[in-house]
């Protein structure tokens, strides 16, 4: 028995319920159907667009980790030190 009610739709010789992917089949075949239809400019414009965004989000992270990272170190100073005094 699979569920309330309800059959399995792949079973094995075992009576076990198998589970089929072919979705990951179909969504190769859609994505290379894709490809195929872009001109060999575009693709190339595209990895470009896609390498330039990745490094520009890798370099927003690192920026607001090394301002955490400060906003972090000053704080432990004031709480070591005391507060900063002009002079």
């Amino acid at each position: 028995m699979v569920g309330v009610g309800r059959t399995a739709k792949y079973t094995d010789s075992k009576g076990t319920t198998t589970v089929k992917k072919n979705y990951q089949k179909n969504t190769a075949a859609a994505v290379t159907a894709v490809e195929a239809t872009m001109p060999d400019a575009v693709a190339v414009t595209m990895a470009e667009l896609a390498g330039s965004l990745r490094e520009g989000l890798l370099a927003l992270a690192v920026g607001a980790g090394l301002q955490v990272m400060d906003a972090l170190i000053d704080e432990s100073v004031t709480a070591l030190a005391g507060p900063k005094v002009s002079t």
